[in-house]
């Protein structure tokens, strides 16, 4: 008797196996299987792989065209994209920079650092109507941000439209409140618009966030000249 209990729970446990083996092979029928690079992609990647060792030297010049080559080969290179779009920040190259910029938008346009990319880019080439919008739509995708209000400022300031900056700058300032460079920014607007008094306590307000900050010093003493002979020592020190 114990003979054919024996086969029949061996049988048995055949039968759940192959089940087993059944059902993972109908699960493995629903799943999609992984896309294989193209021998463009992958020479794309390991271009990448190596012009990336080559920025990471410094070698900036010898880098560029390797990843001028990687978005020929895949144009939607979001890291080739990102690093060629800083090297022509870098080299103030902003008419380049801003279309590789608008680039990388489409592809990462979750990426804030992107706007802030595309911000600099379009302020360089004076394209402040551009860059206004770029940063308007920075601050509504990233309400918190202080950079994106920053930025904001910045645009409108250039463009002509002061009492909008200061708001803007106001925004910022609040976001972050140890940043020097939003309140002394804020102490040009203020001299723009003939404020001098505001326009002072800003660049002060600035040193006592920062007192390593070059420009509010500057600044400062510019404003205490301006105010003439009663203050130049105050400018001078």
């Amino acid at each position: 008797m114990a003979a054919p209990r024996s086969c029949a729970l061996v049988f048995a446990a055949i039968a759940v196996i192959a089940g087993g083996c059944d059902d993972q092979a109908g699960r493995g029928r629903d799943v999609t299987p992984l896309e294989i690079p193209t021998a463009a992609e992958r020479e794309a990647a390991e271009l990448f792989d190596d012009a990336s060792g080559i920025l990471d030297a410094g070698r900036t010049a010898q880098a560029e065209p390797m990843l001028r080559r990687v978005l020929e080969l895949a144009p939607r290179h979001a890291k080739a994209l990102a690093a060629l779009g800083r090297i022509l920040l870098d080299g103030r190259r902003f008419d380049e920079a801003a279309q590789v910029q608008r680039r990388l938008l489409e592809v990462a346009p979750d990426d804030p650092t992107v706007r802030r990319g595309l911000f600099d880019a379009l302020y360089g080439v004076r394209d402040f109507a551009a860059a206004e919008a770029v940063a308007r739509s920075w601050t509504k995708e990233a309400r918190d941000s202080s950079d994106a209000h920053y930025a904001l400022g910045l645009a409108l300031q250039a463009g002509g439209r002061l009492d909008a900056a200061v708001t803007a700058l106001k925004q910022a300032a609040t976001l972050k409140a140890t940043r020097a460079d939003v309140r002394s920014r804020l102490g040009l607007v203020y001299e723009a618009q003939g404020k001098f008094a505001e326009a002072e306590a800003a660049q002060r307000d600035a040193i006592q966030r920062d007192a390593r900050y070059p420009d509010a010093w500057l600044r400062l003493g510019a404003l205490l000249d301006r105010a003439g002979p009663a203050r130049r020592g105050e400018a001078i020190a």
